[in-house]
């Protein structure tokens, strides 16, 4: 048997593009962290109507955590883990069923 000739690298042209697919979206979320502790942070948790204002006055640092001991509210502290799980688990699953299916 011979080796298939691939004259026009289609083999390695499909293997980049199904990586940038995969990995684009996963690092655009992982790398704008901030802005999901922004926006999952828990405004109820505030006692003055002053200190939402001065939020948004603020530099992005000062508006990662919610409150000024630097506590993370639940979804900050999980957010990462549930990103992760969140993409993981499809990827498990067609892998099985890609697998299943191809014998």
């Amino acid at each position: 048997m011979s080796v298939p000739d691939d004259r026009f690298n289609v083999a390695y042209i499909i293997f980049y593009l199904l990586g940038t697919v995969v990995l684009l979206p996963w690092f655009f979320f992982i790398n704008a962290n901030k802005y999901w502790m922004y926006k999952l942070r828990d405004i109820n948790s505030t006692s003055n109507s002053s200190q939402n204002s001065d939020l948004f006055n603020s530099g992005p640092d000062d508006a990662y955590f919610n409150d000024d001991d630097g506590k993370r509210s639940k979804l900050q502290a999980d957010f990462l883990s549930y990103l992760s799980v969140a993409s993981t688990v499809p990827s498990l699953i067609f892998l099985i069923v890609n697998t299943y299916l191809a014998n």
